[in-house]
C-alpha cells in the first residue's frame, strides 16, 4: 500500500501555526488558573462560574458551547464580566472584551450587551444577554441571550451558569491507544495526550500524534493539536488543526470514567466535509495527580470544649513530575485548625512531592462552643481535592466515662451507682437525665424514689450526681444505657450488671 509522510511539526502550513498562535493570545487573556475553588459561594453574583451555552427554542436540544467568566461585586446598579469562552455559532474561542458590564435592576435580574472578541482584538460580534437572574443562594443561574456574530443571524440562546467544583477533577493524561474513526479515517494506535490549559480550569490542550489510515493510504504520523473548554457537565468544545485531517471544530465530553477515576476523552470533530472521532482512555499520567486519605468527608463526632481531637490526612503524588501544593482550612468555623511541626497551629501546610511521595497533614478538633461546628479542608495542586469536616462542641461531661458496671447482683435485690454531670463551658447548660435503654433493670433515683428522668440546670463550671439503681427482675447479664441532654450533644453511657438467681 502506498504511503504518505505528512510534513514535521516545523514545517506545518502557515494556517496551522497562526492557529497555535490564536490558541496561545487566547490563554494569555483568559482568566488566571486556579488550582481549587475553595471558598464557599459568596451571597451574590462576585466570583467564578462554569457557563454552558444551549440553542433555545426549537433547537434547545443543541448544545453549542461553554465558557468561564468572573463576576464582578454588583456595584450601582452593574455587574462587570471577564472571561472565555468556545462558541459553536461563532466557530472560534472568544474573549469578553475589557470594560464589559450588565445591568442589574433591584430584583437582581441582569441584561445587557457584551462585546466578544477573537483574542487578538478583533471583534467577533457581540452576545445580548436579554433577562435572567441568580438563584437565592447565588450558585447557579439562568439566563435568556441573543448572539449576534458579526455578520451573521442572531441565534437564541439560553445561558446556564455554575459555580466551579470545589476541587477541580484531574481530567489530563495520555494514551497510546486512542481511537480515531470517520469517514476516510480509522486507527486504533494513535497516540493523544490532554493537558491543563496556561488559562486554567476548565481549558485543556490536546495533541495527537500516529500511524493513521486516511482514505486508503497508511500514514505513518498524522499530527493534531488543539484547545478545548468544558462545561459543568464535563461537555467538550473546541477546535483542533491538523495539516493531514484539516481544521475544524470539536465537541464531545471529558470527564472520569464510570468505573474508575481515570478520564476517558471523547472528541467529535468535523474538519471541512470530513467527520471523525477520537476517543480513549487517559490511563497514562501527564502531571502530578493529588491523592488524599481518607478519600471522604471526616466526622469528629462529640468533643468537650476542654479537649481536642486529631486526625492525620495523607497526601501523594499519583502522578509524574512535581507535586507542589498546600493543606489549608478553606472556610467555616475557626474550631478546626492546621498543626505544624512541634504542634504549633500554621495556617497551612505545604508539600512538593516527587513522584509516588507522601506527606502527612495533621489536622485538629478544638471546638470553642457547644454545638455543631463544620468546616472545608482544602488541598492545592495535582488537581486539587477537598474534604468536608464536621464536629460537634459538647459542654457537658459526664464521668465515669466507661459508664457504670454494677458486678453480680442477686434477682429482687438492688444496687445503687452515681453518674457526675459537670458543665465545662462558659454558659448556664439545662437537659435532661433518662434511661435510654435496660428496660425495668435499670432506673433513676430522685428523692430515694425511681423516676424515669431527671431534669438539671447547672451553671458554667457546677456539677451534680445522678444515682442509677440496678434491681434485676431475672437471672443473667443486663446491659442498658443512660442519656444525658444538653451542652451541645446527647450524651450517653452504658450501664451493665450480673443478675444471679436469688438465694
Amino acid at each position: 500500500m502506498p504511503t504518505a509522510t505528512p510534513p514535521a511539526p516545523v514545517n506545518r502550513p502557515a494556517r496551522i501555526r497562526a492557529r497555535l498562535a490564536l490558541f496561545l493570545a487566547l490563554s494569555a487573556l483568559a482568566a488566571e488558573p486556579r488550582a481549587t475553588h475553595a471558598q464557599a459561594p459568596p451571597s451574590d453574583l462576585e466570583g467564578d462560574w462554569l457557563v454552558s451555552l444551549a440553542r433555545s427554542g426549537a433547537e434547545a436540544a443543541r448544545k453549542a458551547g461553554a465558557a468561564a467568566l468572573v463576576l464582578g461585586e454588583p456595584q450601582a446598579g452593574t455587574v462587570s464580566v471577564e472571561g472565555a469562552g468556545m462558541s459553536v455559532d461563532l466557530g472560534a474561542f472568544f474573549v469578553v472584551a475589557p470594560g464589559q458590564a450588565l445591568q442589574r435592576d433591584s430584583k437582581g435580574r441582569l441584561a445587557g450587551a457584551l462585546a466578544l472578541e477573537d483574542g487578538a482584538g478583533g471583534g467577533l460580534g457581540e452576545l445580548v444577554v436579554e433577562e435572567g437572574r441568580a438563584n437565592a443562594d447565588a450558585t447557579s443561574f439562568s439566563l435568556a441571550a441573543r448572539l449576534a456574530p458579526a455578520g451573521g443571524e442572531p441565534v437564541a440562546l439560553r445561558l446556564r451558569g455554575t459555580r466551579p467544583p470545589f476541587a477541580e477533577p484531574v481530567l489530563t493524561g495520555r494514551s497510546t491507544r486512542a481511537s480515531v474513526e470517520g469517514a476516510g479515517v480509522r486507527s486504533r494506535f494513535y497516540e493523544v495526550a490532554v493537558a491543563a490549559d496556561p488559562a486554567g480550569f476548565p481549558f485543556f490542550t490536546v495533541e495527537g500524534a500516529g500511524p493513521v489510515l486516511v482514505d486508503g493510504q497508511e500514514l505513518p504520523d498524522v499530527p493534531l493539536t488543539g484547545r478545548l473548554v468544558l462545561d459543568a457537565r464535563g461537555r467538550l468544545f473546541g477546535a483542533v488543526a491538523s495539516p493531514v485531517l484539516g481544521d475544524g471544530l470539536v465537541t464531545g465530553t471529558l470527564k472520569p470514567g464510570k468505573t474508575s477515576p481515570v478520564p476517558k476523552l471523547v472528541a467529535k470533530a468535523q474538519t471541512g466535509a470530513r467527520r471523525f472521532r477520537v476517543s480513549s482512555l487517559l490511563d497514562k499520567a501527564v502531571a502530578p495527580i493529588l491523592s488524599v486519605r481518607p478519600a471522604t468527608a471526616v466526622a469528629f463526632g462529640p468533643v468537650e470544649l476542654t479537649a481536642a481531637a486529631e486526625r492525620v490526612f495523607t497526601v501523594r503524588n499519583a502522578g509524574i513530575g512535581v507535586l507542589e501544593g498546600a493543606a489549608s482550612v478553606a472556610s467555616g468555623d475557626a474550631d478546626f485548625v492546621l498543626v505544624g511541626a512541634g504542634g504549633a497551629v500554621v495556617e497551612e501546610i505545604p508539600y512538593a512531592l516527587a513522584e509516588d511521595e507522601q506527606a502527612s497533614v495533621r489536622l485538629r478538633f478544638q471546638p470553642a462552643e457547644p454545638g455543631p461546628r463544620a468546616a472545608v479542608l482544602a488541598f492545592t495542586g495535582g488537581g486539587g481535592a477537598a474534604r468536608n469536616l464536621s464536629g460537634v462542641g459538647q459542654s457537658l461531661r459526664v464521668t465515669p466515662s466507661a459508664g457504670l458496671d454494677f458486678g453480680n447482683v442477686a434477682v429482687g435485690a438492688s444496687e445503687d451507682a452515681v453518674l457526675t454531670l459537670t458543665n465545662v463551658g462558659d454558659e448556664p447548660l439545662a437537659g435532661e437525665a433518662s434511661v435510654s435503654d435496660g428496660g425495668a433493670d435499670f432506673a433513676l433515683l430522685q428523692g430515694g424514689s425511681e423516676v424515669a428522668s431527671i431534669a438539671y440546670q447547672l451553671a458554667p463550671g457546677a456539677s451534680r450526681d445522678v444515682a442509677v439503681r440496678f434491681a434485676p427482675a431475672s437471672a443473667g447479664a443486663k446491659a442498658g444505657a443512660v442519656t444525658a441532654t444538653g451542652g451541645g450533644a446527647d450524651v450517653v453511657r452504658a450501664l451493665a450488671g450480673n443478675a444471679t438467681p436469688a438465694p
